[in-house]
C-alpha cells in the first residue's frame, strides 16, 4: 500500500483544523479500519495535544523538526492507538523557516525549491506503512503550510462561516495553485482539491447559514455536500480525549463528521 497523503489548510485560526484532523483519523482507524499517520505541523502543537493527551513538551527533541532537519519522521512516530501513530510538534518548530534558510541550505538548496520539499523528503520512507497520513496544518502561509502541500495528493480547505474566511478560501485556492504549478515553477502538480469542508456552522445564526449557502455557490464543484454543524460534545473532545472507555459521549462527538468522511474517501479513492 502507498499512503493518500491529506492536508488540511486554511490561512486562518479557529476554522477547526486540527479538530477535523483528529476526528479524521480516528475514524479512519477505527470504522474503516485503516493505518493512519498524523503529521503535526503547527507550531502551537494543538493536534499533538489533542491526540496524545499530554503536555507537548515531553516530545522535545523527539519531534517533526527533527524528522524535517534529518530528512526521515520514522524515528519519531510516537504511537497513539492501535494503527494510529503521530509524529508530534513543538514550538520549536516556528524556528523552521530560520533553519531551512541558515543551516538546512546545504541539505535543501533554495534554488531547487528543495527547502519546499522537506515534508515530501522527510515521509518517503514511511508511506508504504500507512494507508492515509494526515497532515494538521498551521493557520497561516509559510514555510510549514506550502510544505504540507508540496508534500500532499490532496488537501481539504476548511471553511469556517465568516466573512473573512470566505475571503480566505479564495487566497488558499491562489495558493494552492501555486504549488500545482499554474502560476510557474511545478512545485506539486499531482496536488489535488479534495474539497471545502464548510465547518463550525451555527444552525441557529441566518447570517452562518447564508455565508454557508454562499460558500456553495462560489466553489459548487468543490464543496462538500455535509456541513458540520457545532457541537457540544465534540466541542469537549479536547477534555475528554478519544478513548471510549473514559469517554462516554465519544460516538456522540463523532458523529457529525461520518457523512463527510465517507465522502472524502470517495474522492480520494
Amino acid at each position: 500500500m502507498t499512503a493518500r497523503v491529506i492536508s488540511l489548510g486554511i490561512q486562518k485560526g479557529g476554522c477547526g483544523k486540527t479538530t477535523t484532523a483528529g476526528i479524521l483519523a480516528y475514524i479512519l482507524t477505527k470504522d474503516y479500519h485503516n493505518k493512519v499517520l498524523v503529521i503535526d505541523m503547527d507550531s502551537q502543537g494543538n493536534q499533538t495535544e489533542y491526540l496524545a493527551r499530554c503536555d507537548i513538551y515531553e516530545f522535545d527533541g523527539k519531534t517533526v523538526f527533527e524528522g524535517l532537519k534529518m530528512g526521515d519522521v520514522r524515528p519519531f512516530i510516537v504511537s497513539i492507538a492501535p494503527g494510529l501513530d503521530l509524529v508530534p510538534a513543538t514550538d520549536l518548530l516556528a524556528t523552521f523557516s530560520y533553519w531551512l534558510y541558515h543551516d538546512g541550505r546545504s541539505i535543501y538548496p533554495e534554488h531547487e525549491a528543495m527547502h519546499l520539499r522537506a515534508l515530501q523528503k522527510s515521509i518517503e520512507t514511511v508511506k508504504d506503512s500507512y494507508d492515509y497520513i494526515i497532515i494538521d496544518t498551521p493557520p497561516h502561509i509559510g514555510e510549514q503550510t506550502l510544505n504540507a502541500l508540496v508534500a500532499s495528493d490532496y488537501v481539504v480547505v476548511m471553511f469556517e462561516s465568516s466573512k473573512f474566511c470566505l475571503s480566505a478560501v479564495e487566497r488558499f485556492v491562489e495558493t494552492i495553485e501555486f504549488v500545482q504549478g499554474m502560476t510557474g515553477q511545478k512545485l506539486n502538480p499531482k496536488l489535488k482539491v479534495a474539497g471545502i469542508l464548510r465547518n463550525l456552522n451555527d444552525k441557529r445564526r441566518t447570517d452562518m447559514r447564508d455565508l454557508i449557502e454562499l460558500c456553495g455557490e462560489q466553489y459548487p464543484d468543490w464543496i462538500f455536500r455535509s456541513v458540520i454543524d457545532r457541537t457540544a460534545a465534540t466541542g469537549r473532545l479536547a477534555l475528554t480525549g478519544f478513548d471510549e472507555v473514559e469517554n462516554k459521549e465519544l460516538r456522540k462527538a463523532v458523529e457529525p463528521y461520518q457523512d463527510f468522511i465517507k465522502e472524502l474517501i470517495e474522492r480520494v479513492g
